[in-house]
């Protein structure tokens, strides 16, 4: 199972990054609103990543 989520971290961090860019391209903006941009990202990702190691730890905890 750790590998699978390391798996699913990298893929999800490339196409984060790759949609990224296209939308940095598509559209000319000023740096500052970049940085709030990639913040909210950050805090976005971050926010998933919790909530899918809680559900695995408590259907870990519901299994035993």
């Amino acid at each position: 199972m750790k590998s699978s989520l390391k798996r699913a971290f990298i893929l999800n961090i490339k196409g984060l990054l790759a949609l990224l860019i296209l939308f940095c391209l598509q559209y000319e903006m000023n740096k500052p609103h970049i940085g709030d941009i990639l913040w909210m990202v950050f805090l976005a990702e971050g926010a998933y990543w919790t909530t899918v190691l809680l559900g695995l730890f408590a259907c870990k905890k519901l299994r035993s």
